[in-house]
């Protein structure tokens, strides 16, 4: 009946199902335990995506969400209240953090799902009840929350209950139970660790840990953590929340270790060493990089063996964590041979030399001293001549002991050719040779024979006249001869003339000198010249008196002269002195007479007669006596000649003195000046020097009158008066008295304002009042004569400014006069100016100024009024780290009301501001006290986030990406409510006092940050940018492959693919530096590791890596070092490795495996060592699964 119903009205459904509104699945029951049988009730339909259900217009529903406890096979009965009817059944799983009513809208959540096939009431699910209706059970595991729904098909059933079948395999139904199982401690280098619960299959957070509860200790960190564990999240049957204290131990780094540790065959070796990195912690010995026992005893290696050997060691902290091995690596090389080193002497034409005769070109060589090298074929170069050096092989690791000390000589010198320097004979001495370039110790070889040389290369014993040639010799080497040289003898000399005085000086005479000891064919020389000799007396003429002179004989036949006489001279007739010249001052009448000798000498002597006057050096005569006649005689050493002189006493001089008692008057007063002093038969003389000035003339007589002093008409400066007094006898005049009389004009005065003299200001401002003169240096006096009204600050005082600053109290006009004055000195002006000043009250205003605080971009407005309509306000700005919108800064208003409506911003966003008004009120021109309205300008919270990925595989959240609005400043309290993008509506995902948010989803994200600080009281907030969190599935092992290329080529090459993951990769060789390109080139052979990871880190894996090559030589010597030859990286069994001598014969087949291990082909033919030379071989290997061969030689040496 149902299915055929459900054919004819199929079309018609799919019309009705779209206009079914979603209204009743949030009234879904919530039946976490299905064990108790619960009664279940109809509701309004909503829609659901399923396979059976019809849900036509008009059918009841009912909504069930319950949760697995225990997984296994769903058998279950529906049975309705009624026995006919259809009970249809649809069974949903609920993904995580989806709600049960969202995910009935997607078809690939339902798990089963039953048509009833019977109208009996009932629907199964299993086999486990006796009902017509049935389909299989399906599987459900624990930890799932289902969503079951019940379509009431034909309405005959008002309710229902479920029954669970009670098999062995049935999946059983409670509230689940988060109790975690304990775990830890860890250390944090331990690998990751499956958390587990009662219950698994819920959400798990906390740090280091995924959703999954794979919690990393690494990732975590050190410390204690919290582990937050729900089943259930954001479903109706969710878990109480449960948590976990885990601990996370410290681990050791890696001990501090030296490698290699490098020693030479038979070396006596030492245990190995490290250092823990702190106290306390021990180390553990291992001879594998992985396994095995540890030992807390350090190894001694051995050195029997040449080879590389491998050890490692870890360290314990006090935590009993251990870190990871570091290996330490022991090289055991061989020594190598004392060199055997060949000299060869040096020649007189060659320098000696030296050759390494057992020359190893592997090796290298060090002097002692350092500085010689050797080339290629063990010739020894860059020594230093005569230097004992001693040198010893290096092969890289060890050295031999010194070669025993050997010399280099330098080419044996021949010696220079002698260089000769005759020098002539002369007036004085012989000629003579000398060697100029002589050696000391140097042998001279003369021909003819006879000669020697001295200590300073003087050639003794020559013939003169005789040709001579030399040549030099060392001991070893001959120089050439030289070409002839000879000596000559000295040449004849004149004697020195000899001078004699023939007339010695007197006083009629003058002196005259002669040459005693004339000679012929000589001429005589004077210096200075000038003289000359009468070659028949020898007497000298010509000479000047007193002048030094010297003379030699030039011969004149050969180039010589005599030496140079002494020095001599001629003096003139003595002089006969002068008479002296007596010039006599007459007295005076203030000084005496006197007299001095005019023309006088001081090389002559002076006497007076009668005896008693003195002279000086100047011939000034003192100590006569006034009226004396004397005679002066004046001598020489020679002669005298006498003079005769009479000197007078001083005539009397008048004296008076002149005493000024008003040197500075004002214009029209009198003078007062007294003179004394003057005596009987004197005249007392005045002569009188005015300036511009009337009332006094000059004149004489017996005495001095006073007179008035008047400045001529305009003259506004000082005039200065000048009188000369003195008096005279008629012979003798006193000395003179200059007398000053300043007379001072009277100045005008003069103020400004004027017309009229009066001023007006307000309370508590200034005055300025000018005072002038058409006069200079006039000085200035006011006081005050009246105050009305009690202004206070008005005061006497002097200068050319009165700036008084006056202030008045109440409402009412106080009144100042200021009588004014003008002096210059003492002299005060004809007239005074008496000068008002108006003092106006200024206006009152206190207003209650309440702070204002705003966030940056925001307005404010301050409203002030006053009573008095007369009043008018004014205002100006200033602003700290603001700016105004709009940039008016100032204003006043025609009213008695001020309403300023602002906006302000921030110029440093990020920085408080303030904009602080000075406001104040006008009346009649006078301004009151200013006073301060203070907005505080708070800044908006600033944040930029950063797009990051989760990291997600087979569905799984295993690690979050926390999103981080940064450190904001200081001085607030945030809080950040965090959104998620969305189409229908932005999602507010809550709020936190923290900067950051756990994304465990994809999804676009942002946030609103507020300073809800109490003291601020702003509330500023800020968006941030919209970021971006993907998803990122990792790269795995399982997924990556490796290709190695260029063989062979000692660079190869090593190219990674990965072909999962959507993360950015990058590439490790090693140690080495990450890089993006999956490319390396210029590896070396051997093993290596290549890392790969991802920039979101959810990748980490590494892959060994192979590269092949082949050493170019071999030393199967025993040494355990380069003892056998193989393929370097080839680890494959079908390689064949073929080796052949120079002819082609064949003489080894191996395998590549285990040349790391030092396997391979130990240089030897049926058990016989094979000769240093050679070998080639050929190889046929697999590379990228083509087969290739290739071939090469190689060398054995010995």
């Amino acid at each position: 009946m149902k299915l055929n119903f459900k054919s004819i009205v199929c079309g018609l459904v799919l019309i009705l199902v779209t206009t079914i509104t979603k209204a009743q699945c949030t009234t879904n029951v919530v039946a976490c335990d299905l064990s108790t049988n619960p009664t279940f009730s109809f509701v309004t339909q909503s829609p659901a995506s399923t396979s059976c259900l019809d849900l036509l217009p008009g059918n009841t529903v009912a909504y069930i969400t319950t949760y697995v406890a225990q997984s296994g096979f769903l058998n279950m009965l529906i049975n309705g209240n009624a026995s006919t009817g259809f009970l249809d059944v649809a069974v949903f799983n609920v993904p995580s953090g989806m709600s049960p009513c969202a995910a009935i809208q997607n078809s690939a959540n339902e798990i089963q799902c039953n048509y009833a096939s019977n109208s009996n009431g009932c629907n199964q699910l299993g086999n486990a009840f006796a009902c017509a209706s049935s389909v299989p059970a399906p599987y459900v595991t624990a930890g799932q929350t289902l969503m079951i729904v019940v379509e009431n098909w034909s309405g005959a059933s008002t309710n229902f209950t479920i029954d669970l079948g009670n098999t062995a395999n049935s999946a059983e139904f409670a509230s689940p139970d988060a109790t975690i199982n304990p775990a830890g401690p860890f250390c944090v280098n331990d690998i990751a660790y499956q958390l587990t619960s009662v219950n698994n299959g819920g959400n798990w957070s906390g740090p280091g840990v995924t959703s999954t509860g794979l919690f990393y200790p690494s990732v975590a960190g050190v410390g204690i953590h919290t582990v937050n564990y729900q089943i259930g999240l954001g479903t109706a049957c969710a878990s109480a929340p449960e948590s976990i204290q885990i601990e996370v131990k410290p681990s050791p780094g890696l001990p501090t270790v030296t490698s290699p540790v490098i020693y030479c065959i038979g070396d006596t070796a030492t245990a190995l060493s490290a250092t823990p990195d702190l106290p306390g912690n021990t180390l553990n010995w291992y001879t594998t990089a992985t396994g095995g026992t540890a030992s807390a005893t350090a190894p001694t290696p051995s050195t029997a063996v040449q080879g590389n050997f491998n050890y490692w060691v870890s360290q314990t902290n006090v935590e009993g964590c251990e870190s990871f091995r570091r290996q330490i690596t022991v090289v055991v090389s061989p020594i190598p041979d004392i060199p055997v080193v060949t000299v060869t002497p040096a020649t007189c034409t060659s320098d000696g030399n030296a050759v390494i005769s057992n020359f190893n070109g592997i090796d290298s060589y060090e002097f002692n001293p350092p500085g010689p090298v050797v080339d290629g074929s063990g010739n020894i170069l860059g020594f230093n001549f005569n230097t004992p050096y001693e040198i010893k092989g290096d092969n890289g690791t060890c050295m031999s002991v010194f070669s025993s000390p050997f010399t280099i000589q330098e080419m044996l010198i021949t010696p220079a050719d002698p260089v000769i320097q005759t020098i002539s004979a002369t007036c004085s001495s012989d000629g003579y040779s000398e060697i100029v370039n002589y050696v000391s110790g140097m042998i001279y070889d003369f021909n003819p024979a006879g000669p020697t040389v001295d200590v300073s290369g003087n050639v003794l014993g020559m013939v003169f006249g005789q040709n001579y040639t030399v040549r030099a010799f060392n001991g070893d080497c001959y120089s050439n001869y030289t070409s002839n040289f000879s000596n000559d003898e000295m040449l004849a000399q004149p004697s020195e003339p000899i001078v004699l005085t023939s007339t010695p000086v007197s006083c009629s005479s003058n002196e005259i000198k002669i040459i005693s000891n004339l000679e012929a064919n000589v001429n005589y020389i004077f210096s200075p010249s000038g003289p000359t000799v009468d070659l028949t007396t020898g007497e000298i003429l010509n000479m000047q008196f007193n002048t030094d002179y010297v003379v030699y004989a030039q011969s004149t036949i050969s180039p010589c002269f005599s030496t140079t006489t002494p020095q001599f001279n001629i003096q003139q007739m003595y002089p006969t002195p002068s008479a002296a010249i007596i010039t006599t001052i007459n007295p005076t009448c203030t000084t005496d007479g006197y007299s001095y000798i005019s023309n006088f000498d001081s090389t002559l002597n002076y006497t007076f007669a009668p005896l008693g006057p003195s002279y000086d050096t100047n011939g000034n005569i003192t100590g006569e006596v006034f009226g004396t006649n004397y005679t002066l005689t004046v001598s020489n050493s020679n002669c005298s000649i006498d003079s005769n002189f009479t000197t007078n006493g001083m005539i009397s001089t008048p004296s008076i003195v002149v005493t000024n008692n008003s040197p500075s008057i004002c214009d029209g007063d009198m003078t007062n000046i007294v003179v004394t002093g003057l005596q009987t038969g004197e005249t007392l003389n005045w002569i009188v020097n005015a300036n511009e000035v009337n009332g006094l003339i000059s004149g004489q007589g017996t005495s001095f009158t006073d007179a008035i002093l008047t400045l001529f008409s305009g003259i506004e400066t000082p005039r200065v008066v000048n009188i000369r007094f003195y008096a005279d006898n008629g012979s003798c005049t006193s000395s003179f008295h200059d007398i000053d009389v300043t007379v001072n004009p009277r100045p005008d005065i003069m103020v400004s304002p004027n017309s009229p003299e009066e001023q007006t200001i307000c309370s508590g401002e200034t005055t300025n009042i000018e005072i002038s003169s058409s006069y200079p240096n006039v000085n200035f006096t006011w006081e005050v004569i009246s105050n009305v009204n009690g202004v206070v600050g008005a005061s006497n005082g002097t200068g050319d400014t009165i700036a008084q600053t006056l202030s008045v109290s109440g409402t009412l006009q106080g009144v100042v006069v200021y009588r004014l004055h003008a002096f210059i000195g003492s002299c005060e002006s004809a007239n005074t100016i008496d000068f008002t000043v108006y003092v106006n009250p200024k206006p009152v205003y206190n207003p209650i100024i309440t702070p204002t605080s705003i966030c940056d971009g925001a307005s404010i407005n301050l409203n002030y009024s006053h009573p008095d309509t007369n009043i008018t306000f004014g205002w100006d700005l200033v602003l700290t780290n603001a700016d105004v919108v709009g940039g008016i800064l100032s204003g006043v208003t025609t009213t008695n009301s001020l309403n300023l409506n602002q906006a302000f911003t921030l110029v440093d966003s990020l920085v408080s501001g303030q904009a602080t008004f000075t406001v104040w009120v006008d009346l009649n021109g006078c301004k009151s006290d200013p006073f301060t309205a203070t907005v505080d300008i708070h800044p908006n919270p600033q944040v930029q986030l950063q797009d990051g990925a989760i990291c997600v595989q087979d569905g799984q959240v295993y690690q979050t990406y926390w999103l981080n609005a940064g450190v904001l400043p200081l001085g607030g309290d945030y809080e950040y409510e965090w959104f998620m993008v969305d189409t229908a509506g932005d999602i507010s995902l809550g709020t936190t006092t923290t900067p950051y948010y756990e994304v465990v989803m994809a999804g676009d994200y942002y946030v609103v940050v507020t300073n809800v600080d109490v003291l601020l009281g702003t509330n500023c907030s800020g968006v941030s940018n919209t970021v971006t969190v993907i998803e990122t599935n990792p790269a795995t092992l399982a997924n990556a492959t490796v290709v190695v290329t260029e063989f062979f080529t000692g660079s190869g090459v090593v190219t990674i693919t990965v072909t999962d993951g959507n993360g950015t990769l990058e590439y490790q060789l090693d140690e080495g530096e990450f890089q993006s390109s999956n490319v390396f080139t210029g590896v070396s052979a051997g093993p290596h590791t290549v890392t790969v990871v991802d920039t979101q880190g959810c990748t980490y894996f590494t892959i060994p890596v192979l590269v092949v090559d082949y050493p170019k030589f071999f030393t199967p010597n025993g040494d355990g070092y380069n003892d056998t030859w193989n393929i370097i990286g080839l680890e494959q069994e079908n390689a064949k490795l073929y080796i052949f001598d120079r002819y082609g014969k064949l003489i080894k087949q191996i395998n590549t495996l285990g040349a790391n291990q030092g396997n391979g082909w130990d240089g030897t033919l049926n058990g016989k060592p094979l000769p240093s030379t050679d070998y080639w071989f050929s190889l046929e290997y697999e590379e990228n699964g083509i087969m290739k061969e290739f071939k090469a030689h190689f060398s054995l040496k010995r």
